[in-house]
């Protein structure tokens, strides 16, 4: 196998880790609306859901053995939703989901640092489904870091 990019088994260790470190129920997925917000007996228990980028190449990080061997980078968001008056405890999830994974090295990937962005916002209720927010905490990490074979 060339190189050591394997994007899919990082995720799925980042997701693990989260899943066995994280208080709250953790999934995968996109951006939920007011339809399709996890509610537990008619109430928005609070929750994470990770959302993952492809690889980007890493403009300082280039092999001679060719693009396969690259270093490359992803993203991971962690959408902390929570329900309440105000964004408080989406923030206060999204801080402690913030401590849980910065730090977390998968295999083959370097630990996830703070990336840039983040920040809080609301979802409206529709049809008598209560508002939710949700406080993003971003990480950035890069990956094929391990050259299998010989070049």
């Amino acid at each position: 196998m060339p190189g050591g990019l394997d994007l899919f088994s990082v995720q799925q260790e980042i997701v693990q880790y989260a899943k066995d470190n994280i208080p709250w129920h953790v999934e995968t997925g996109g951006i939920p609306d007011a339809e399709t917000v996890r509610m537990v007996n008619g109430t928005l228990e609070p929750y994470v859901v990770l959302r993952f980028t492809d690889s980007m190449p890493s403009s300082r990080d280039k092999s001679f053995g060719g693009p396969e061997y690259d270093g490359l980078y992803g993203y991971v968001d962690a959408l902390c939703i929570a329900g309440g008056p105000d964004d408080t405890l989406a923030r206060q999830l999204g801080s402690l989901v913030g401590r849980k994974l910065l730090g977390f090295r998968a295999s083959n990937a370097s630990k996830l640092s703070k990336n840039f962005g983040g920040g809080s916002f609301v979802i409206p209720g529709e049809n008598s489904r209560p508002r939710f927010f949700i406080g993003i905490v971003s990480f950035r990490f890069t990956t094929n870091l391990e050259d299998v074979g010989a070049i």
